[in-house]
């Protein structure tokens, strides 16, 4: 879809869903009373209000930050005022992941536990990342980012354009949208690549390398087709029970563009939050959500890198997740954010 179409449809709908969610806060209500005073009545804590909370502050957040990224544009004379543009849409891509961070938090009363936190600066580096949900796009920016100062260029999805914000916004930082429908993939790895070009100690690209949640559906297709490409992988592959088995070709190129360490990010309590249905899970609200940071020094990596090495540090992801559950449970655990 072209990008005035889609932004003439998208940005409408988001200004009217603020609006909506609001005028019909009597309705959730009304809804939350009689639905969550059933659950609390069952020992359930209430999901409705929680819904319609977490919807109205990606609602008006998503308002919010479209004015703020009209004014910019106004006050940058059409972007003639290029540095100030990007700075602004930098302060407020913070702002936005911050403020739907928070609310999250807020809204599922989540607690927040890092570990390896002194591996993430300095930069330049490389940051993989499992994922488990669109939530989980919200870590890097909050911890990386705004707590280390490592400002990150995204490989990102092109659906993700549909989100009028993130749209705007995304477009004016580097970052690069992936088109994973096109039959032209050297054009995506180029654009991935492109991303490597001037990072410094304040900066990096991050990819999620196995370019889709890690679903248990998503999880059985990519063992098949990795299975079929690389079949001498099949004892890492038959392994991954938490991850899915990467797609190598963006990552690798990736990798071999730059001098970079790589800073592996895993996590574990947003795998529960996929859809709708999941903000009912009765076992969410109050749980405890665990990321970890390791680096791979630039001289561990073979040059070229290769998909045994890149399915081997996903290995020992999925080896850290395992051991994050257990953990879980443990109260001697590092800080809080």
């Amino acid at each position: 879809m072209k990008t005035a179409l889609r932004r003439f449809i998208s940005v409408p709908t988001v200004v009217v869903l603020a609006v909506l969610l609001t005028v019909s806060a009597p309705l959730w209500l009304v809804a939350s009373l009689l639905v969550d005073g059933y659950r609390a009545g069952r020992g359930k804590p209430g999901a409705v209000w929680r819904l319609w909370l977490c919807a109205l502050v990606y609602a008006w957040t998503s308002v919010f930050g479209l004015i703020w990224l009209g004014a910019s544009w106004v006050i940058s004379l059409g972007g003639l005022r290029s540095r100030y543009l990007v700075e602004s849409a930098y302060r407020a891509q913070s702002w936005w992941a911050h403020t739907l961070y928070r609310g999250l938090l807020k809204a599922f009363n989540l607690r927040v536990v890092i570990e390896g936190a002194d591996h993430i600066t300095p930069g330049p580096v490389v940051v993989l990342i499992r994922h488990v949900s669109i939530l989980d796009t919200l870590l890097p920016l909050n911890i990386v980012t705004s707590q280390h100062g490592v400002r990150l260029r995204y490989v990102l999805k092109d659906e993700l354009r549909f989100d009028p914000a993130l749209d705007i916004c995304g477009s004016r930082l580097p970052n690069y949208f992936v088109d994973r429908d096109t039959t032209n993939s050297a054009t995506e790895i180029e654009g991935i690549v492109g991303l490597a070009k001037g990072l410094d100690d304040h900066s990096g690209v991050i990819i999620y390398p196995e370019g889709r949640l890690a679903t248990p559906a998503a999880r059985k297709r990519a063992a098949e087709r990795a299975l079929a490409r690389a079949p001498e992988l099949a004892s890492l592959i038959d392994g991954f029970h938490n991850v899915i088995a990467p797609r190598p070709a963006g990552t690798l190129a990736l990798l071999d563009a730059t001098d970079c360490d790589v800073l592996v990010m895993g996590h574990i309590g947003f795998d529960r939050m996929v859809g709708v249905r999941s903000l009912f899970d009765a076992a969410l609200p109050g749980s405890t959500v665990k990321v970890s940071f390791s680096r791979v020094p630039r001289s561990q990596i073979p040059s070229p890198a290769t998909t045994r090495w890149l399915y081997q540090v996903w290995a020992d992801l999925d080896t850290w997740v395992d051991r994050a559950k257990l953990s879980l449970s443990d109260p001697g655990t590092p800080p809080t954010v």
